[in-house]
């Protein structure tokens, strides 16, 4: 009996003990659960702070859709604006346009046909200083992009000249011959080193015939005149002959060949020979550094001493009883522009060529409106459509519209427009009329 109360006892010491150290475990528990849920930074605080920041999200996700819908609203209303559509990128042309250079800038990646059949293909072009592109220019090289001076009295269109297509222009050929006319006493002793290919019978085509070399009677450029009747060295009263006129007129620029009131006339005639090869070379080798030349968006207007290249000026013209013949002309487009950055010149027959082949290329205007019936886009008595207006007598330069290509004006029609290419022995040709 004794021994079974004494294990009864011990039992219970035991379950009271267990049950001591559970309530102490609960209390721990409790404690850090306590100190969990009402801290600081407890779960009901942050549960607190998750309900308000919640309630602020949705709030201002309510506030930007309603601002939306009234913005909406707004534009279905034709009250509001439409949001602004991202601007397009510049094509090289407009990042410059009426930007006046000081020096010759060089414009990469200008498109060529961004419009037409190659999209993607792109050129370069030189931009002389002093000169800046026109605000209204064409962005496109195909279309004819113009040039213009501060003030705009010069304008001028870019021609572009491929590698192949300066070969089509150009021959060289080292120590050719110049005209000359020992008979009357005036040897030229001159050679140039290149000269001018010409179309053929204006088909555009290139070939061996229609090559002739200074010292011919044919077509033909760098070379001067050997007539004894328009002799550029002709006997006679120096105050009109040709070789006087030429003496009178370039003398400052004879002056570098060492030309001077007492020189004879063999001297200022070989003299004038060579500053016509001189300036020949430099004009070539100009087109082959660039890759094209500029060519005057109008005809010539003003006077020899002050030309300007605008639209709606009195056409400068060749008269052979005053200064303004064909030497006039010629002084007159050196006066355009001369300075160390450009020099302007009267037009190479194998360049007027070349602007041809290029409004043909550029599909501006068909091979036969070009060859043989211009009168759809040029000034002449039979002038058809728009090219009616205004038509049958010469006009102000640049007066229609209609009498352009790629952006140049009267190239068809109006006045006559004289080269440097000498022919025959006595004259130098005009195109265009």
């Amino acid at each position: 009996m004794k021994t079974r109360k004494i294990k009864r006892t011990s039992e219970k010491g035991i379950t009271l003990v267990a049950l001591v150290i559970t309530i102490v475990i609960l209390i721990i528990l409790a404690t850090v659960t306590i100190n969990i849920a009402f801290g600081e930074d407890g779960l009901i605080a942050r549960a607190q702070q998750a309900k308000e920041l919640t309630e602020q999200a949705t709030k201002d996700e309510q506030e930007a859709l309603n601002s939306l819908i009234d913005q909406y609203d707004s534009i279905i209303s034709g009250n509001g604006t439409t949001p602004e559509e991202p601007e397009e990128p510049k094509t090289p042309i407009e990042e410059i346009k009426g930007q006046i250079q000081d020096d010759t800038l060089k414009v990469e990646n200008v498109p060529i046909d961004s419009d037409g059949e190659n999209p993607d293909a792109t050129g370069t072009i030189y931009v002389p200083g002093g000169f800046g592109i026109d605000e209204d220019s064409p962005n496109d090289i195909n279309d004819g992009i113009v040039i213009s001076s501060a003030d705009d009295s010069q304008q001028f269109v870019w021609i572009p000249v491929s590698s192949e297509e300066l070969g089509e222009m150009y021959v060289e050929a080292p120590g050719t011959e110049l005209s000359s006319n020992a008979e009357e006493g005036f040897e030229v002793t001159v050679t140039t080193d290149v000269y001018s290919k010409f179309r053929i019978d204006g088909t555009g085509e290139v070939g061996d015939t229609n090559i002739y070399k200074p010292g011919t009677n044919a077509e033909r450029e760098p070379d001067i005149l050997t007539s004894t009747y328009t002799y550029e060295g002709m006997e006679g009263d120096a105050t009109v002959s040709n070789l006087g006129i030429i003496k009178n007129m370039f003398a400052t620029k004879l002056a570098q060949y060492g030309i001077s009131s007492s020189s004879s006339d063999a001297q200022v005639l070989n003299a004038w020979a060579q500053m016509l090869v001189d300036e020949y070379n430099e004009t070539y080798e100009s087109i082959k550094q660039y890759g094209g030349f500029y060519i005057g968006r109008y005809e010539i207007s003003g006077s020899v001493e002050s030309p300007t290249v605008v639209q709606g000026g009195t056409v400068l013209t060749a008269d052979s009883s005053a200064a303004e013949n064909w030497y006039g002309l010629k002084k007159a487009c050196n006066n355009i522009v001369n300075n160390d950055k450009v020099k302007s010149e009267i037009i190479y027959g194998n360049q007027w060529d070349r602007v041809l082949n290029w409004l043909v290329e550029t599909g501006a205007k068909t091979q036969e409106q070009v060859d043989s019936d211009s009168s759809s886009w040029g000034n002449y008595s039979n002038s058809s459509g728009a090219a009616a207006t205004d038509s049958g007598t010469p006009q102000t330069s640049g007066k229609n519209p209609a009498w352009k290509a790629n952006n140049i004006y009267d190239l068809a029609g109006n006045y006559y427009e004289f080269t440097q290419s000498a022919f025959s022995d006595n004259s130098r040709i005009a195109r265009g009329r």
